[in-house]
């Protein structure tokens, strides 16, 4: 009866939860793939697409796409203190685009990759 049922709803709870971990998991280790897909991760979990950007959203309010940025973005303002070139920071990130990479650095952080070395305060 109803206990079952509650007792379920907390099983499904945690298990989400779970997955959840799982899923961050798999995108720490594989984020340096450079044709990682949101569709690899959920088969990777054994759940849908959908599922996994329902559970990203109720339990991190985020999709697992932006984590997987923020994965790359931060191992990227890491390896900009290192002042490593532009261009190795963006394969090792897996933008095969220094200017697509750039942008994107811009737009997480609110200034360009050249810039993080010089103005260590922002970090």
């Amino acid at each position: 009866g109803l206990a079952a049922r509650l007792f379920a709803s907390e099983q499904s709870g945690s298990s989400g939860e779970t997955t959840v971990k799982n899923a961050m998991e798999y995108l720490h280790s594989h984020y340096t793939q450079p044709e990682l897909t949101m569709r690899q991760v959920a088969k990777a979990c054994f759940i849908s697409e959908a599922y996994l950007r329902k559970l990203f959203a109720t339990h991190l309010n985020t999709t697992p796409f932006r984590y997987l940025t923020q994965i790359r973005m931060t191992r990227a303002q890491t390896l900009a203190l290192e002042k490593l070139p532009i261009a190795e920071i963006a394969a090792s990130v897996r933008y095969a685009d220094i200017y697509q990479f750039s942008r994107a650095y811009k737009k997480h952080f609110g200034y360009p990759p050249s810039e993080t070395a010089k103005i260590p305060d922002r970090i």
